[in-house]
């Protein structure tokens, strides 16, 4: 869930105090709300850094899907950009035990990567975090905001919404990709929600899909992120908001912020200068409780490569808590939640 910054951050959130406990509070994640389909449009280094941060927390806690080799490569990426070359010196060879990187991370899995991160020696940072969205903005669930519902045949799916239009995912392959040119309207009605296809040549009427949510609130959901992708990836400015009616059902809702193209002109109007700053580490952990004599066998050939680097918990995001937050004035964006 997105926070609208002109809404009091209590009334979106609906903090439960007596499970929370006293000193349980939600925190707040900056996150990327769009992906730019090719991520080569972004020239600002910066930039493309914190792209490549929400990546990397998207594919390490299993949002973005992919095959075990294509992990393993865009884990390879990470390490050169966080590592820099491999030196079997400093890193030893079992530099990754301590390092939490991927998925279901495994001995063999991080063989594989290591073998590919030394193949990436002379490799920059920005070359290394350009490689890995070079390689990320290939897979089927980059940049797809996803949401579940159901088919008319009451089949469990998920409807992802990107920069291209609306795509239908069946237990994680994609089925079906409906195009913002091909879609007419798109609407809600309580737990279901419909999309009006243009017709076909040969076809005398317009096509009308419908799915059903698990509620109210994750149709409304849906259907703002369609009106925000639509708006910022297809539109040259937003549309102007409609004065409110107390004769008119629902509230009108629109998004507000700048759309792409805004965003690209703005950039080749302003010169910017490259701003240096500090790449983040990624995880660190320790993967059981009790060792076992692999672990043992493993910690007595660490070499000098783990030893040499202080223990973090630092994931390279910012987190806000709420406790004397204000709501973050960001671009979030509007929508409308009428039924047209």
């Amino acid at each position: 869930r997105w926070l609208d910054p002109l809404k009091p951050v209590k009334k979106q959130l609906r903090i439960r105090t007596k499970s929370l406990g006293t000193c349980g509070l939600p925190v707040l994640y900056f996150r990327v709300k769009f992906f730019v389909s090719d991520p080569g449009k972004l020239t600002e280094e910066y930039t493309r850094y914190h792209v490549f941060l929400q990546l990397r927390r998207d594919v390490l806690e299993g949002r973005l899907l992919a095959q075990p080799s294509t992990v393993a490569l865009l884990a390879s990426y990470a390490l050169q950009s966080e590592l820099g070359d491999y030196s079997p010196d400093e890193h030893g060879h079992t530099y990754l035990a301590e390092m939490k990187i991927v998925p279901e991370q495994t001995d063999d899995l991080e063989k594989k990567i290591t073998e590919l991160h030394k193949l990436h020696k002379g490799q920059s940072p920005a070359d290394a975090e350009f490689n890995f969205l070079d390689h990320a903005k290939r897979l089927d669930l980059y940049g797809v905001d996803l949401h579940k519902a159901k088919d008319s045949t009451n089949r469990e799916i998920h409807l992802g919404v990107t920069a291209i239009g609306l795509v239908v995912f069946q237990n994680e392959i994609k089925m079906n990709t409906f195009s913002w040119a091909k879609i007419v309207k798109i609407s809600f009605k309580r737990k279901q929600f419909f999309i009006q296809l243009r017709r076909e040549v040969s076809e005398n009427y317009d096509s009308v899909l419908g799915f059903n949510l698990g509620s109210y609130r994750a149709c409304k959901c849906l259907w703002k992120s369609c009106v925000e992708h639509h708006t910022f990836f297809r539109l040259h400015t937003p549309r102007a908001p409609t004065k409110k009616n107390m004769l008119t059902l629902g509230s009108k809702f629109r998004y507000s912020g700048r759309t792409e193209f805004q965003t690209v002109e703005e950039c080749k109007r302003r010169a910017r200068v490259e701003r240096t700053f500090v790449r983040s580490p990624s995880k660190r952990f320790v993967r059981q409780t009790v060792p076992t004599p692999s672990d043992l066998g493993r910690k007595g050939r660490s070499g000098s490569g783990s030893s040499l680097r202080p223990r973090t918990d630092s994931s390279g995001y910012k987190v806000t808590s709420l406790q004397g937050a204000r709501t973050p004035k960001m671009a979030w964006g509007e929508a409308h939640d009428s039924d047209e």
